[in-house]
């Protein structure tokens, strides 16, 4: 049986989005990136990960517009989502909260270690 947990990385920007996956893969889990919320919610869809990183500016349909789409195809599905961005204000931060993310971070205040952390306690690892 396979444990190793899958993590969704929704990022556009490139460089933040291969650190992130090197990361995570040097942790043990298994990484999926897209580049834009259309994308990370067809790659939702198809690879069912066991949890989500989005960042709310995006080309194509942004964060919020995916959380918004994913929670409306699946009100009841509790797959953990962390919201990392550059927007700190408190209605984009409503609207993820609203749509059941686990965290807001603000890309520039977060280490790697800290999101590590967060997605150990909510994965229970």
């Amino acid at each position: 049986m396979n444990t190793t947990k899958k993590i969704l990385i929704i990022e556009d920007n490139e460089t933040l989005s291969e650190l992130l996956s090197k990361q995570l893969l040097s942790s043990g889990f298994e990484t999926i990136v897209a580049s834009n919320g259309l994308e990370g919610l067809h790659k939702i869809k198809n690879e069912k990960p066991d949890a989500i990183i989005v960042d709310i500016m995006l080309p194509v349909m942004d964060g919020i517009k995916m959380l918004e789409e994913f929670r409306k195809d699946d009100p009841e599905n509790k797959t953990p989502i962390i919201v990392l961005t550059n927007l700190n204000d408190i209605e984009h931060m409503e609207k993820a909260i609203n749509n059941k993310a686990i965290a807001y971070l603000i890309k520039s205040d977060q280490s790697l270690q800290n999101i590590l952390d967060i997605l150990h306690k909510k994965l229970g690892l």
